[in-house]
């Protein structure tokens, strides 16, 4: 993005145009220029500055110090002014610098000095004595350093000045871009939204009916399932010898010997054979499942509905956490509650002995 004021050459380094900015530092010079001439007046003498004005002396030099800063000031304006045409601080920075150190801080400085020495061998010998024919050449350099570190400052809040107008522009042009196409896309949208009316409204009559076909089928399982499994309460003497197992549409009966049992995953119930098959039980919940299986299965921490049959042993920790061993291929082992549990190891012991952990 570049700075627009007034024609310039292009660089020799980029052959890129870069346009200086104009500064409005005339007002600002006459004001520095009276605030140094000022500084350096008084900078060595000691007495008050109301009894200093009243001094021949002081107007003359101040007057004189004046002057000359407004004249060093002017040239460090233009210099700068001229090297911003032809050398960019965003182009070359580290080339621009010593430049700009150089022609407008450290010739500027020595100039002075150089002066103000050809004044103390020419002006009367009144004020080559006084007090306020003083000059310190540090002040005087870091006066002139922060002049040039001014128009360092100014030249890139212009810059950032100009990228703020453009970046408007750009965010204008863009806008009216975008709300050209939000209006064909709004007209586009329009049609695509009739077409799919008219499709959602025949997925949806299709939808409705194949969940009325899923809820006559679920509650023809259900029914079904719940007589099966009356009629095996009813041979078994309250002890039901085959579990019923719903997988889709069909129902496979699963002999409660070869369950090894049932645990949680993932919010369901699964069931796990003793040949290591695994299967998402029939019911919802394990409470369900306990209400099928009354007999001969126990619950292990909220999580696990064991089959006594499938227990191949059982064992004690060292840190009293009861371990149970099943007979499954994978050799399931399922770990007790932390704290110990007096009536899961009384059901325990009505089948398996409660040993002591084999550390070896």
């Amino acid at each position: 993005m570049m700075i627009k004021n007034k024609p310039s050459t292009p660089t020799a380094r980029h052959g890129s145009v870069e346009v200086a900015p104009r500064y409005p530092d005339l007002i600002p010079i006459v004001g520095a220029s009276l605030v140094m001439g000022g500084i350096l007046a008084t900078y060595g003498y000691r007495g008050g500055l109301m009894e200093a004005t009243t001094q021949t002396e002081f107007l003359v030099i101040v007057w004189l110090y004046i002057l000359l800063c407004f004249s060093l000031l002017f040239y460090i304006a233009q210099r700068t002014k001229w090297l911003d045409n032809r050398i960019s601080w965003r182009q070359a920075f580290y080339r621009r610098a010593v430049l700009q150190l150089f022609q407008c801080w450290l010739l500027p400085t020595a100039a002075f000095y150089g002066i103000f020495l050809g004044l103390s061998t020419v002006l009367p010998i009144a004020l080559r004595e006084s007090a306020f024919f003083y000059i310190d050449i540090y002040v005087t350099a870091l006066l002139l350093l922060l002049v040039n570190a001014g128009y360092l400052i100014a030249f890139y809040v212009r810059y950032v000045d100009v990228q703020n107008e453009e970046m408007v522009k750009q965010q204008a042009a863009l806008q009216q871009d975008m709300s050209s196409q939000l209006m064909a896309l709004e007209e586009d949208n329009r049609k695509r939204k009739k077409a799919l009316q008219k499709v959602q409204k025949t997925y949806k009559e299709e939808l409705q009916e194949l969940k009325e076909q899923l809820l006559v089928q679920e509650a023809t399982f259900k029914t079904a399932l719940q007589a099966a499994q009356q009629q095996l309460l009813e041979a078994g003497e309250g002890k039901a010898q085959v579990y019923i197992l719903i997988l889709g549409t069909s129902i496979k009966r699963i002999a409660v010997a070869l369950i090894a049992l049932f645990f949680m995953r993932e919010g369901e119930p699964w069931l796990r054979l003793i040949n290591g098959e695994e299967f998402i039980a029939t019911e919802k919940t394990l409470a369900e499942v306990r209400e099928v299986l009354k007999e001969g299965f126990f619950m292990v921490k909220r999580s696990f509905y064991i089959n006594e049959e499938a227990i191949s042993r059982c064992f004690r920790r060292s840190d009293r956490r009861i371990v149970l061993e099943l007979k499954d291929k994978h050799r399931t082992v399922i770990e007790g509650p932390v704290e110990p549990d007096v009536e899961l190891e009384k059901r325990i012991l009505e089948v398996v002995d409660i040993e002591a952990e084999n550390i070896n």
